[in-house]
């Protein structure tokens, strides 16, 4: 078990959280909520040893080991994928590689016979070692992790650096799966899944024997793995136990209670004061009074939690349009041989709300950059419908933001 007592972290003045206090428990996933900003990747950064609390204690084994997945990563390794997660077996795989070095020694008959016993006590050991490890089944795992994760067996002997940016996060997640650590610490994890990722994770998690800690906004994918959250909100944590749909109804009570709780308190301290007032000069009352005046300075004072910003915002009318929004004929895309899209032909009518799937690499953002008429079509042509107006929102929608902008003048740019 890993117990985290009195954590507090600043960020200059601003206070991320304060004296928090909870336990990670063995075999257990647990999901760690709140606002962003609340200080979520900050205590899972604490927690791996990356960030320094500025009071608090963390209490666990000395060999307990940790794994994290940061919600970016930027791999620039020139290795094979194969290669790659093969690291994660280093050891086990350099035990093995003596192992067939005594083996062909053997074979050769090439050896000192003084030293034939060290080197079959050195196999013993060896092979001990290999057994007690499960080396055997390393190409396995590796196969069953890259294979969840989406990678197929061709894309083994690609290099990392070739692999774009959401590819590489689930290298790097692979790497973390198959080192098994501890204690798996996943900051968002999902971001860059596909469905079927998605639900190959959700399954791996639920049969994790260690701990896991995550961060996620998938509300399906913690109401399937979660079972505890950890909540940090107004510098605090608070603990609920369940999936994370009943926390949020939860949490809506629990706030209601303590407001329910500081009216009804309020109304008490009023009497209380007024009765003070009223009654502080006579004599026959002032035992009363010096009782409520000590109730009052006794009393801890319910400290109001702020109520959750809900966002509003509204879609401008937008001009009125035919009935069909987008008309695509014979469309299809290849770059040199390799083809992306086949030929298709589809419409989509006004008023219709499309979701577009597939696995990653399947020609999805390539069809909407199609669509939004920022990437020729090989083949075919689409038409957008009279008075049709298009806005794209990518995955990379950072790299269309000015940085030199603040927050409001980059919002209100058109």
């Amino acid at each position: 078990m890993i117990a985290v007592k009195n954590l507090s972290k600043y960020h200059g003045e601003r206070c991320l959280f304060k004296d928090v206090t909870f336990h990670i428990n063995d075999g257990e996933v647990v999901g760690l909520c709140g606002e962003n900003g609340t200080g979520k990747s900050t205590i899972l950064k604490i927690l791996c040893g990356i960030e320094s609390s500025d009071t608090g204690e963390i209490n666990c084994p000395k060999s307990t080991t940790f794994g994290y997945l940061p919600q970016d990563i930027d791999m620039q390794s020139d290795k094979t994928l194969y290669e790659e997660v093969s690291e994660v077996f280093k050891d086990i795989i350099n035990l093995k590689k003596e192992a067939e070095e005594i083996e062909e020694l053997f074979a050769s008959g090439d050896y000192d016979a003084d030293k034939y016993q060290k080197l079959m006590d050195r196999y013993g050991d060896l092979q001990e070692k290999i057994i007690s490890t499960d080396a055997h089944t390393i190409d396995a795992d590796i196969h069953d992790v890259l294979r969840g994760l989406g990678f197929l067996h061709k894309h083994w002997h690609k290099k990392v650096n070739e692999f774009s940016g959401g590819w590489q996060m689930k290298i790097y997640m692979a790497k973390l799966l198959l080192q098994r650590p501890d204690v798996l610490l996943l900051d968002e994890p999902t971001n860059h899944l596909d469905i079927d990722a998605r639900n190959w994770l959700e399954q791996f998690l639920k049969k994790y024997p260690k701990s896991v800690v995550m961060v996620s906004h998938d509300r399906h994918f913690m109401d399937t793995v979660v079972k505890k959250i950890y909540e940090v909100f107004s510098a605090k944590l608070e603990t609920y136990h369940g999936t994370f749909s009943k926390y949020l109804v939860e949490r809506e009570e629990r706030i209601d209670k303590v407001y329910i709780a500081y009216e009804k308190q309020k109304d008490e301290i009023e009497k209380m004061q007024e009765f003070i007032d009223r009654f502080r000069a006579k004599i026959d009352k002032a035992q009363l009074v010096q009782s409520r005046i000590k109730t009052l300075e006794k009393m801890e004072k319910i400290v109001l939690p702020p109520r959750r910003k809900k966002i509003k915002f509204f879609f401008p009318q937008a001009l009125s349009c035919g009935d069909t929004v987008i008309e695509a004929h014979s469309v299809s895309k290849s770059y040199g041989d390799h083809k992306i899209i086949d030929p298709t032909t589809f419409t989509v009518s006004r008023g219709e709300k499309v979701v577009l799937l597939g696995v990653n690499g399947a020609g999805k953002t390539t069809l909407i950059k199609m669509i939004t008429q920022s990437l020729d079509p090989t083949s075919g042509a689409i038409k957008l419908g009279h008075n049709v107006k298009v806005d794209y929102f990518a995955q990379d929608q950072a790299l269309e933001l000015n940085p030199t902008n603040s927050v409001l003048a980059e919002v209100s740019h058109k």
